[in-house]
């Protein structure tokens, strides 16, 4: 399953994220300039060229110090980069090979973004059960929450996904599965209780972030259309105008807003 493109950036973050958090518990130095060069590259975020680095440095075997860490770092900025596939080989090497279990650890992690990335949240729960949880830090702990998380919601299980996202206190997660869910009551005819979460949804603070301002003019878009639909075009008006004139619920918004302004004369 494809991430929604409204929801694209909030993943693509979590997938840089994931990447670094792969490579954590690296030493404090960097004692290959490769490694180094490489790690320069990703926090500029020239993904590409850190890719680059990295594949250069270990056919040409430059990272005596840093050779698993860089691999880790290497599967999780090519899944980042949208080559799933590369990253699944990259992770299932890494799991073919005599490592220590923190290696084997984050390769499970890593091979469960993969998966999740693919359309296979199943798969994707299935490495995550590799994992032992007292063997996770507070940080891989984190992540593996908003996995599981994540998992639900791409199972169709919204509502499991803001029960947890709630529990875990993932507030940026938790708004999109909010979103989800309200869309799915709304199309099975829980029409009031979906409305009034995108209601909620419809007026979260814009300031907090571009992804935020996507969220909350995607819920006004919805409700508008809702509203015109049910033949209240004033009501439908009042929610499409609240829509940002920039972003991908621009010009559908903008449409309907001209189907709305029609049928009020």
């Amino acid at each position: 399953m494809s991430p929604r493109p409204w929801r694209h950036g909030i993943l693509v973050a979590a997938l840089l994220h994931g990447a670094l958090a792969l490579a954590a518990g690296r030493p404090s130095s960097v004692r290959d300039l490769p490694y180094g060069e490489a790690l320069f590259a990703f926090y500029r975020g020239d993904t590409a060229r850190a890719i680059t680095r990295l594949d250069v440095a270990l056919s040409r075997q430059r990272l005596p110090h840093h050779h698993d860490d860089a691999r880790l770092l290497e599967g999780g900025l090519l899944l980042a980069y949208g080559l799933p596939d590369a990253a699944a080989a990259t992770f299932t090497d890494l799991l073919g090979q005599d490592g220590d279990g923190a290696l084997r650890k984050r390769a499970w992690m890593g091979l469960a973004r993969v998966r999740l990335a693919q359309g296979q949240p199943r798969a994707a729960d299935a490495a995550l059960e590799r994992i032992a949880p007292a063997s996770l830090t507070a940080e891989e702990r984190r992540a593996v929450d908003r996995l599981r998380g994540r998992i639900r919601m791409a199972m169709g299980d919204y509502a499991g996904a803001v029960e947890w996202f709630a529990r875990n206190g993932d507030q940026p997660l938790l708004d999109y599965a909010r979103f989800d869910l309200a869309v799915q009551l709304v199309a099975r005819g829980e029409t009031v209780r979906g409305q009034a979460m995108l209601a909620a949804l419809a007026d979260v603070d814009a300031a907090l972030g571009p992804e935020r301002q996507a969220l909350r003019d995607r819920a006004n878009r919805v409700l508008g259309t809702i509203a015109l639909e049910t033949g209240r075009p004033g009501a439908a008006r009042t929610r499409l105008r609240r829509v940002g004139a920039q972003g991908l619920s621009a010009s559908p918004a903008l449409l309907s807003l001209g189907w709305a302004e029609t049928a009020l004369g």
